[in-house]
């Protein structure tokens, strides 16, 4: 028990480390750069208490295994530096996290986790790391425009595209690492996975990534002809450029519920030639969300929302079927004034704009309607207060 602050000071240890399970009170403090914690054997590291301000800096090197509980949550300069001359075993919890990762391992093995691990970032010096059974490339800069035959799958670092259009022909599957789009454009005839896959062809499994898409600049494009699936525990950035999706779109908040935060002038559109169903769990304006959503799926049985959705800007439907409910803020807005579908308010909002509802409208929150709001189906207002200043016409049920 008890606990290690560095101090500014350094620790060798040419056995093993170990914090032990189940002490009252043990955790190990490293906040500053002149902090270094050698280990040449393992690290089995199960402190009492571990949160993003006990690793912010230093370096903790380590010669052997590491073995965690779940309450690695690296932030700042902290880095850890695996350095064995074999191969080293990395076993986490789900939700740990580390800053960077430096790779100094030049044995054939390299390092393995049987998971891909959330980091800021990875230097791997050309080390091999390994993640389960999975096997596939290392991200890349493109020079020039390239088609990659059949499924592209991303073992880790990042793959920019710098500029150029990179097609893959299956399916593109991202365990780790960053996908930068840098003003090129990505077309994925399949499906685009940001999950791990382990198993034969024809009986594949998915499951946890730490990968991420990078988003930033206008000219950015994605199209995704299958479906879009993510169960990442990293954050990406969708704040400009276009996503066009012909699929199902599942993200799944079980590790992070900031994959998919699009924010700015980043679009979604919805272009599929039958249903298309979007599931994107534990949606709300502050966390997964769509903005400037495009609905041009023509079909009989349009898209179909399966869980509640909020989107911010722009919304147009084209007059296309939309199923389910969005969640609107005060900063969306609807082309030509219209929304064929239903809509929720979930977040304190003034409503300035004229708009007409096509389905039916509840308002969850304190809530200001400042225009003209024509409603063609019922009004359910279970918020504390409903301020109209403006004009309201619900041709269906009123329910207060």
């Amino acid at each position: 028990s008890g606990n290690l602050e560095m101090s500014r000071g350094s620790l060798r240890v040419d056995g093993n480390y170990s914090i032990a399970q189940g002490a009252y009170y043990t955790y190990l403090s490293m906040t500053n750069a002149e902090d270094y914690l050698y280990v040449k054997g393992d690290v089995i590291f199960y402190p009492t208490y571990g949160n993003s301000t006990y690793l912010s800096a230093g370096t903790f090197e380590i010669e052997g295994n590491l073995m965690s509980s779940g309450l690695i949550y690296a932030s700042g300069s902290h880095r850890f530096l695996f350095s064995g001359d074999k191969r080293q075993e990395i076993s986490i919890a789900g939700g740990e996290y580390f800053a960077t990762i430096e790779l100094q391992n030049n044995s054939e093995e390299g390092v393995y986790s049987a998971t891909a691990f959330t980091k800021s970032k990875l230097i791997r010096n050309k080390s091999r790391l390994t993640y389960g059974d999975m096997t596939g490339e290392y991200g890349w800069t493109l020079e020039e425009d390239t088609v990659y035959e059949g499924d592209l799958v991303l073992i880790e670092d990042d793959m920019d595209l710098n500029g150029h259009k990179l097609t893959v022909t299956g399916d593109l599957v991202q365990l780790s690492g960053k996908l930068k789009v840098n003003g090129g454009q990505l077309i994925v005839k399949g499906d685009y996975r940001m999950q791990s896959r382990e198993g034969e062809e024809g009986s594949y499994t998915y499951g946890k990534s730490s990968g991420s898409l990078e988003m930033s600049n206008e000219s950015d494009y994605v199209r995704i002809e299958g479906s879009y699936l993510s169960e990442t525990s990293a954050s990406s950035t969708l704040n400009a450029g276009v996503m066009e999706i012909k699929g199902d779109v599942t993200v799944s908040s079980t590790y992070t519920q900031h994959s998919y935060v699009g924010s700015g002038t980043h679009k979604l559109i919805l272009s599929g030639e039958q249903v298309q169903t979007v599931n994107i769990s534990g949606s709300s304006a502050g966390t997964s969300r769509v903005s400037n959503l495009e609905i041009q799926n023509e079909s009989e049985e349009g898209v179909v929302l399966n869980q509640f959705l909020v989107a911010t800007g722009e919304v147009s439907d084209h007059g296309n079927k939309v199923v389910g409910t969005l969640g609107i803020t005060s900063s969306t807005g609807f082309t030509d004034n219209y929304y064929g579908g239903n809509i929720h308010i979930a977040q304190d909002t003034t409503l300035t704009k004229e708009m007409t509802i096509g389905g039916s409208v509840s308002i969850g929150s304190p809530t200001v309607i400042a225009n003209i709001m024509t409603i063609e189906g019922s009004l359910n207002i279970s918020s504390r207060a409903v301020t109209l200043s403006g004009n309201v016409h619900v041709k269906g049920d009123c329910v207060q």
